[in-house]
Order: structure tokens, then C-alpha cells, then sequence
């Protein structure tokens, strides 16, 4: 059966986080623009229809495994990929590899976590050396 509507892509993702401060923080880092609405939540742009919801919740602790395996930014630059890990490393987080960083697909990957333990993996499309 065909479906009567056609996805056009992701709108948003809720991510509920401990610190609020430290998670806008972190995610301003990593993705620049970060709207706060003071004692409400963040929106964390992606591009211009995509966004990452930051709702706070002091009590919130991850039971077991968390049901959001990791997300995916990908991103594009003149530098070297080498600049891309100093400056998240610069800022708190330390990039890890789940897999090779390069499959020879043209790119290179790698993750981070954020202050709550969510998976963040970067696909970027840099120069290598």
C-alpha cells in the first residue's frame, strides 16, 4: 500500500538533559546558533528546517539503554579535519570512533558525547592532512 503523504525530512529531535546551561553550551559548540527560552528549553538549529530540543530536567537520569543510539551532523569545511578535533577536544570533548574513521567513502567520522551522554557523530567532509 502506498503511502498518501511523502516525508520531506526531519524536523526536530527532543533530547532531555540534566543542565540545561551546559548542554546549550556544548551544542553552541558544536553547532553554533542555539535559541534559549529561559526556563523552558533550547532549540538547537541544524540548518534551516532541522532542529535538536533541549528540555531540561534536573531528575532526569538515563535508565538502561538509551533509546537514541546516536545522531548524525554532517559537516563541510576548507580546514583540515585535524582542526575540526582540536577545536571539539579545545571544548570539552573528546572524539572517539565507533568503526574506522574512514571507509574510504570520501569522508570522515567520528562521535562525541554530550553533558548527558547522547551520542553525537559527525560525518565531515574536510581534507584529511
Amino acid at each position: 500500500m502506498a503511502l498518501p503523504y511523502t516525508i520531506k525530512g526531519l524536523d526536530h529531535i527532543v533530547l532531555l538533559v540534566r543542565d540545561l546551561d551546559k548542554s546549550v553550551a556544548f551544542y553552541r559548540m558544536l553547532c553554533g546558533h542555539v535559541e534559549e527560552r529561559p526556563g523552558h528549553s533550547a532549540h538547537v538549529a541544524l540548518g534551516p528546517t532541522q532542529h535538536v530540543l533541549l528540555h531540561p530536567d534536573p531528575d532526569y537520569v538515563a535508565q538502561g539503554k538509551n533509546p537514541l543510539q546516536h545522531f548524525n551532523l554532517v559537516v563541510e569545511g576548507s580546514g583540515k579535519v585535524e582542526e575540526l578535533l582540536d577545536y571539539v577536544r579545545a571544548n570539552g570533548a573528546e572524539p572517539y570512533y565507533d568503526g574506522p574513521p574512514n571507509e574510504g567513502r570520501g569522508f570522515f567520522q567520528f562521535r562525541v558525547r554530550d553533558p548527558d551522554g547522547n551520542t553525537v557523530e559527525l560525518r565531515a567532509f574536510m581534507k584529511k592532512e
